[in-house]
């Protein structure tokens, strides 16, 4: 539970699993904060993911890949 001040939770809703998760958190968070790149590294240039399918996924997977990307777009407009 992340209630009151637990010490291994972070913004209080976040339940680290050991010290060294929530410090490794907490310091990617503060290199955020400098504009520096966390998580997955260099953001993607011009806002623009590219992606490519594999040759062995089927039409169908495809078509519910795109419509679930569609959804994303009506819920989150600037995502294009």
């Amino acid at each position: 539970e992340c209630g009151g001040d637990a010490a291994d939770c972070v913004e209080g809703d976040m339940k680290m699993e050991s010290p060294q998760q929530r410090a490794a958190f907490l310091q990617a968070a503060a290199r955020s904060r400098l504009g520096k790149w966390v998580g997955a590294g260099k953001p993607w240039s011009d806002g623009v993911v590219k992606y490519c399918f594999a040759s062995d996924v089927s039409d169908a997977i495809k078509i519910v890949f795109h419509q679930a990307a569609m959804q994303y777009h009506h819920a989150v407009p600037c995502l294009t």
